[in-house]
């Protein structure tokens, strides 16, 4: 392969096109040269396959699925020729052919669908040649088998997208900006005063893409199907936490003065960011290993709730523990994804 899977992801389009048409022009070089009839079936059947989906896992399914029903629809095709000639053949030809279509629909809804729906659809090509015109019915079923292997040989050899690659990309940039913003957000809580120029439109439309991707994930890796719903789960409930800390005006005096002279809080805080964004550099180079519970100091901080509680600022106290609560669940998550992601890029996690 001439380019990283990393550029093929952010080259996707453009990388896809050119690779359908290479796969066309392959098709018509071997129609060219060797004389195939009915050919176009086989760059149909190119367009059809590999159109619509970026990701090699996807159309290998497809083309494979494209492949088990015309193979299916062809033979019960090419079986209705045996029906012996008379007069009354053409009407039980197209009574066969609805019967053994009737069967076949019973089963479009199904993880093999669309190779129910090919089945059907080539019985009907093949099925419909003409009564005693069986060279175009074979020629029909050849070209649109040879048109998906040649689908398949070409996902993989011209710039294979593959949907983990781009998955992993999504979830290192999700947890840099994590990383970063709490980074910010606790240097700000200390007095140390930065503009927090957050995006979290960003971090929603990478989660919406994460969740686009797991079907087209789970046909690469299908261990990962679970896993991966669970890892999205987990983001989902980080960024809530980091939106209530950095949403929240935490602008009561008497807060500040407790967060800052709680100095454990505050370098735990620090800490967390750091880890955060050594996790996301471990999912970009693909291998990690969970983050060990007792590393994470925001999960064992002992609050010294006695003497906080004696203040009767009672609204501070609140802003106080939920300000606490908020940094806790973030670390919490983090523990959980860390565990979670040492599964997908490493077979020995620590928990």
């Amino acid at each position: 392969m001439i380019f990283s899977d990393r550029f093929v992801i952010r080259n996707q389009r453009p990388l896809h096109t050119l690779r359908v048409v290479m796969a066309c022009a392959i098709a018509f070089g071997l129609i060219s040269i060797f004389k195939i009839p009915h050919s176009y079936w086989i760059v149909i059947t190119i367009v059809v396959v590999m159109g619509p989906l970026f990701y090699f896992g996807a159309v290998i399914k497809k083309a494979s699925q494209r492949l088990l029903g015309t193979i299916i629809g062809a033979s019960l095709g090419l079986s209705l020729f045996l029906l012996p000639l008379s007069i009354d053949t053409i009407l039980v030809h197209n009574l066969a052919i609805l019967f053994i279509l009737a069967i076949i629909m019973m089963q479009v809804i199904g993880p093999n669908s669309y190779a129910a729906v090919m089945a059907g659809v080539t019985l009907i090509i093949v099925a419909t040649a003409g009564i005693g015109n069986v060279d175009v019915a074979v020629w029909r079923a050849v070209n649109v088998i040879l048109g998906s292997l040649l689908s398949m040989v070409c996902s993989r050899l011209f710039f294979p997208s593959r949907a983990f690659i781009h998955y992993q990309v999504l979830i290192a940039t999700f947890l840099e900006a994590v990383g970063d913003y709490y980074l910010i957000h606790t240097k700000k809580i200390l007095g140390n005063e930065q503009p927090i120029h957050n995006n979290f439109d960003k971090l929603i439309e990478n989660l919406v893409q994460q969740q686009s991707l797991l079907d087209h994930l789970a046909k690469e890796k299908k261990r990962f199907k679970k896993i991966s719903s669970e890892v999205l789960n987990i983001e989902r409930r980080i960024l809530n936490m980091l939106e209530l800390l950095i949403g929240k005006k935490w602008d009561d005096e008497k807060f500040f003065e407790k967060i800052q002279a709680y100095s454990d809080l505050s370098v735990s805080g620090l800490e967390l960011s750091k880890q955060i964004n050594k996790l996301s550099k471990d999912v970009d180079k693909g291998y990690l290993k969970s983050i060990p519970k007792d590393k994470i100091k925001v999960l064992h901080i002992q609050e010294h709730f006695e003497n906080i509680t004696k203040n009767n600022d009672h609204h501070s106290n609140v802003n106080f523990f939920g300000y606490f609560w908020l940094n806790n669940e973030l670390a919490r998550n983090i523990f959980k994804l860390s565990i979670e992601l040492s599964k997908m890029f490493n077979h020995n996690s620590s928990h």
